[in-house]
Order: C-alpha cells, then sequence, then structure tokens
C-alpha cells in the first residue's frame, strides 16, 4: 500500500504497517499543490496495489481565502493531477474525505471548507470509477460530531491531527477485503 498526501498519511501509516506492509509517502504540512509538485521525483520499481490519498487539510488555510473560486479550483486541479498519477501507478485508488477540525484550527483553517473540499475529492474520484478503480472513502464519519466540518476528537493544541489514527488504520485494513 502507498500512502499519498499530508501529515494524516504519514501518521495513519505508521499505525497502518502494524497490519501490512506499507510505503509511506505522506510529506506532513503539504498541500495538494504542494504534493502535485512533488510527483515527478517519485519513482517506483513495481506498481502498488493500492495507493491511499490524504489531502485537502493544509489547503483550507484562511489565510487561502480556500472558499474562492480560483483557490478552490486551484486544489481541484493539483487533485486531478495526484489523481491521475495515482492512478497510473497504482491498481486501485483509495480518496480519503478532508478530516474535521476541532476548535483550535479553526482560526487558521475554515472548517466551512471541510465540506466543499470534500465534495470536490469525491467528485473526482467518481469521475475517475471503476475505469482507475478511484474510490472515495470517509474514515473521519464517526469523528463528525460537531458543528459543520468540526469535531471534539482532534488532538489540542492544534485541533488538526486526531486522537486516534488507529481507528483510521483499521478502517483502511478492513477496506483492503472489500473489493
Amino acid at each position: 500500500m502507498f500512502l499519498a498526501g499530508n501529515s494524516h498519511a504519514e501518521i495513519v501509516g505508521t499505525a497502518l504497517a502494524r497490519w501490512m506492509p506499507v510505503v509511506n509517502g505522506g510529506i506532513g504540512g503539504t498541500s495538494a499543490r504542494g504534493y502535485a509538485a512533488q510527483l515527478d521525483a517519485l519513482v517506483f520499481g513495481a506498481r502498488a496495489g493500492t495507493a491511499v490519498l490524504f489531502v485537502g487539510t493544509n489547503d483550507i488555510l484562511r489565510r487561502a481565502d480556500p472558499l474562492s473560486e480560483a483557490t478552490r479550483s486551484g486544489f481541484e486541479a493539483a487533485a486531478v493531477r495526484i489523481l491521475d498519477w495515482l492512478c497510473a501507478h497504482a491498481d486501485r485508488v483509495l480518496v480519503a474525505a478532508v478530516p474535521p477540525l476541532g476548535p483550535e484550527a479553526a482560526a487558521i483553517r475554515d472548517p466551512a471548507a471541510v465540506d466543499t473540499y470534500t465534495a470536490a475529492l469525491r467528485s473526482l474520484c467518481e469521475q475517475r470509477g471503476r475505469r482507475f478503480s478511484c474510490r472515495f472513502f470517509d474514515p473521519f464519519a464517526g469523528l463528525r460530531n460537531g458543528e459543520p466540518g468540526l469535531t471534539t476528537q482532534a488532538a489540542p493544541p492544534d485541533g488538526v491531527h486526531l486522537r486516534d489514527y488507529d481507528s483510521v488504520a483499521a478502517e483502511l485494513a478492513a477496506l483492503m477485503t472489500v473489493r
């Protein structure tokens, strides 16, 4: 399994490695644009069975006006580039929803953008559909227990990272048995 994207990929990889072999391509702090810019540097000797993408958290910074057309369309263009690359290098691609934020993160990141960016990722994955074996999933659904885009399950002090990545890893491991 190849994990791609931001720090959520990076962190869940540690938990997931207890169940299966993982190549962790997560880059903490990276945006979709930043990750897309790194793709040409990634070289694989073998095709991945499954690739999992985690992006969006670092794309919804308030200073970037994440709900503006320009920022949102830039995110989508970068996500398309990443998805196309992953589809070319893996038999199956799983695309994770953008995780909800803790209230501590709301001053820097826009919780209202969580659902918007999640919907964009879902749509981009559905456009690739069965032809590229792209599947959207929300390993954070059980954490969406606050106002839209928010959770009480984020780990202070940043409100971005979760208290429990083991449950996300367990859900991913379970998805490996579903075709």
